[in-house]
């Protein structure tokens, strides 16, 4: 059996096993218990992550990406503290002393970045990610901090 839920677009589970399946045919179930018309759906979204080899796409503008946020960590070292997500795709994250204000200033210029804990900023964009989304990006945290350091 495998199962999937939330970031997949719906819950659902394949299933082999017949003691496994629900007992009538397109119930919606929960996320733990799934929905046979879901894995038709995420069926197809694997396909389209395969045939546009999104999980490459990842890997190398996440690559690009810890590329830009490494130079901006050099020239603004109290606005990016402890970068990770090196080789990770863009699963990326780093530490901000004004962390809530980071996200705010973010959003108001139409970015939606999230935070982690008490201090993370963190990055996990969807597979579509490309370079120019990330040239946006890092154009506004460049923005963002010259601006502050000026203050």
């Amino acid at each position: 059996m495998v199962t999937f839920s939330k970031k997949a677009q719906a819950a659902g589970y394949y299933f082999g096993n017949n003691a496994l399946r629900p007992n009538k045919a397109y119930r919606q179930f929960n996320t733990w218990m799934g929905d046979p018309s879901k894995a038709l759906l995420f069926r197809a979204i694997i396909d389209e992550i395969q045939s546009k080899d999104l999980v490459k796409n990842t890997e190398k503008t996440g690559d690009y990406l810890f590329g830009g946020l490494t130079a901006l960590q050099e020239r603004f070292p109290r606005e990016i503290m402890n970068l990770r997500g090196e080789n990770r795709g863009t699963f990326i994250a780093w530490d901000s002393p004004r962390r809530d204000e980071f996200l705010r200033l973010m959003k108001g210029v139409g970015i939606n970045v999230g935070g982690s804990g008490a201090a993370a900023v963190r990055m996990r964009p969807m597979l579509v990610f490309q370079f120019h989304h990330a040239d946006i990006f890092l154009e506004a945290c460049e923005r963002l901090f010259t601006e502050s350091a000026l203050r």
